[in-house]
């Protein structure tokens, strides 16, 4: 990257769009892995062409103008049809057969970017992502003690999954596994729907122990996934494992639960890996017509 000052300077604006787009918008897995592919790509010594800068391009345009509009409409529509309250197992079916292809016939694009839209509302509300870590914080200095592993433990417990555990749907339909509403509950706060932070969960369970903790449990997946990228049989999926590492690190909006749910992710992609990783490559190289995707400097 020092020897060639083009690649940084377009690393650099990579960089500073995502920060921007963390500050205002409050970002999802799937941009994040996207920025962090363009990076690894300027990384390894790849020469972005046109073509797949326009791609990309295109990418992230439709995610965050169309995909994510519609994704808060058809909230307000499983909302509206009785979904959240309806039993767990039987969802599923609900979702298919009735909630998204009513979303697809009423959902209006141009009302999405409304001032009273559910999109631009959940944009506002997530601009406030510090509140519950300061309410959090004014409630143990009234006296409420911290939860004392309770958090983790219960994210653990909603990402097993249900082939595993045959009565899982039952209790998760009698009891509250949101870690937020269950954070709202211990310390005494009004129980509504509120941006959270793995920061406010490691504080929450146990406070600036629980931080640390919270913190080296982090950066041990984002070792791990690290790693990934020079050891993987194939190096596409290393850089895919990759970016999910980075995407859990660094999100401004996350929660432990979905630490542990995009872990079960990567271990499933690190199965895949050894299992055919060296098979995927031959394929991805014989479509491509060209060698094996460079690694990193630091690999060679």
């Amino acid at each position: 990257m020092d020897a060639r000052p083009l690649r940084r300077c377009v690393g650099l604006v990579l960089v500073a769009g995502e920060l921007s787009y963390v500050l205002l918008w409050s970002r999802r897995s799937l941009f994040v892995v996207i920025v962090a592919l363009l990076l690894m790509g300027l990384w390894t010594g790849r020469r972005l062409r046109l073509r797949q800068v326009v791609v990309y391009g295109v990418a992230v345009a439709f995610m965050l103008l169309v995909l994510w509009p519609f994704m808060f409409h058809l909230r307000e529509v499983a909302n509206s049809s009785g979904l959240y309250r309806a039993d767990i197992a039987a969802r599923t079916d609900t979702l298919i057969r009735d909630v998204i292809p009513d979303a697809l016939a009423t959902f209006d694009l141009q009302a999405s970017f409304g001032a009273d839209s559910p999109y631009v509302d959940n944009v506002r509300k997530r601009s406030n992502i510090p509140d519950l870590l300061v309410d959090v914080m004014a409630a143990h200095d009234r006296g409420v003690p911290f939860m004392g592993g309770r958090v983790f433990l219960t994210a653990l417990v909603a990402v097993v999954p249900r082939a595993l555990w045959p009565g899982k749907a039952q209790l998760m339909a009698t009891e509250t596994w949101q870690v937020e509403e269950l954070i709202e509950q211990h310390f005494g706060l009004p129980i509504f729907d509120m941006a959270s932070t793995v920061l406010t969960h490691g504080y929450a369970d146990g406070g600036v122990a629980g931080v640390l903790l919270y913190m080296a449990f982090l950066g041990a997946v984002l070792g791990f996934c690290e790693r990934s990228v020079g050891t993987s049989r194939c190096a596409l999926l290393g850089l895919y494992v990759y970016a999910l590492g980075v995407a859990t690190a660094v999100q401004a909006e996350t929660n432990v639960t979905d630490v542990l749910v995009i872990g079960r992710f990567i271990i499933g992609l690190l199965l895949v890996d050894w299992l055919a990783g060296r098979r995927i490559e031959r394929w991805v190289t014989a479509a491509r017509g060209r060698a094996r995707l460079g690694r990193p400097a630091w690999e060679a």
